[in-house]
């Protein structure tokens, strides 16, 4: 169930192992906390609130947000409830208005904003394939 306000906060010491200048011991502590977040049935929850919030202003944070975000719109979107897909689409609708409200979206302009295309592209087919 998601949350109504933050109520889950992601690992703080896992997310130091995002940043390109980490020594490997925090990468892989990164890696195996956002695999943890991709397998569990609410970690995706977590990344959601977080990019719909705007929780963590650290592109590499919001990037593997979005990675978690695809992997359940991929493989996942079926078996969620009306009200969890629902939430996907608010959430990605909500992370673009305030990219736009802050005059920081331009189109393909980095990587950060080609995933998030990529995931409406993932929820639209999702939502009208079957």
């Amino acid at each position: 169930m998601a949350c109504q306000s933050v109520c889950v906060i992601m690992d703080e010491q896992a997310l130091l192992g995002l940043n390109p200048n980490a020594d490997a011991r925090y990468r892989h502590r990164a890696m195996a906390y956002f695999e943890q977040l991709k397998e569990s049935q609410d970690g995706w929850e977590v990344c959601a609130e977080a990019l719909s919030k705007g929780i963590y202003n650290d592109d590499h944070v919001k990037f593997f947000c979005f990675q978690v975000l695809e992997h359940q719109i991929r493989f996942r979107h079926a078996g969620l409830s009306a009200v969890q897909q629902q939430l996907i689409r608010e959430t990605l609708m909500k992370w673009l208005q305030i990219q736009v409200l802050n005059n920081s979206f331009m189109l393909f302009k980095s990587i950060l904003d080609f995933k998030s295309v990529l995931d409406f592209i993932f929820v639209v087919f999702a939502d009208y394939s079957g």
